[in-house]
């Protein structure tokens, strides 16, 4: 157990010192640029590479969109909303990259057959598959905390207003590798609305041009 722990602890402290910014990505839902960051090993090889995503606790991703303005008006005090990230490694990037592809063309024919029947309130699972990936953040001023294996599984849905989005909006909870009895939990906001918001994640995950970067 203890062996398990250092690994943990040591994994989490060289991540985060070794993530290095190789582009930012446009998000058309909340209207901004997320980061993505990558990894290196110690040889320097490209270890995996993170998506930067909204986290926060127990709000709808529609509600969300005014609470990230508030917040980066400087409306909400001394909350904080961090932007925690989905960590794809690097074996299984091209995977992920194909992934994005598909789903962004299944989005748009759910979308056409959403105005096309006039399906209000549509709510559906898409079928598109995607490889294990991992989450991370930060919980106040701890290092980074990972959950691993997960798996991205898009919804579409048709909201309020008719705005069609692709969302996988997980409830994650990690416990502390250094004290078992503190846990810590976060929503996670991957909205996809537009086809450019599934290119602009999918144009960052070169992993030639990362590479390069590193």
């Amino acid at each position: 157990m203890k062996r398990s722990i250092l690994i943990a602890l040591f994994a989490s402290v060289w991540i985060a010192a070794s993530a290095q910014q190789v582009g930012s990505y446009t998000n058309s839902f909340f209207d901004d640029s997320f980061s993505v960051t990558a990894v290196k090993k110690k040889d320097g090889a490209l270890s995996s590479v993170r998506v930067s995503v909204l986290t926060h606790y127990y709000h709808s991703p529609l509600e969300m969109v005014s609470v990230w303005k508030d917040y980066k008006q400087g409306k909400l005090g001394n909350e904080v909303i961090s932007q925690g990230s989905i960590g794809i490694e690097a074996k299984n990037i091209e995977a992920f990259k194909a992934a994005m592809l598909s789903a962004r063309d299944e989005y748009l024919k759910m979308c056409k057959t959403s105005q096309e029947n006039g399906a209000a309130g549509m709510k559906q699972k898409m079928k598109t598959k995607f490889p294990k990936v991992f989450a991370s953040w930060c919980p106040g001023n701890y290092n980074e905390w990972f959950k691993w294996g997960l798996r991205v599984k898009l919804t579409f849905q048709t909201m309020d207003g008719g705005r069609m989005v692709a969302i996988w909006n997980p409830r994650v909870t990690v416990t502390n590798p250094s004290n078992r009895q503190y846990t810590d939990m976060r929503d996670m906001y991957l909205v996809l609305a537009c086809k450019e918001d599934f290119d602009s994640i999918v144009s960052l995950l070169d992993v030639n041009m990362i590479q390069k970067d590193l």
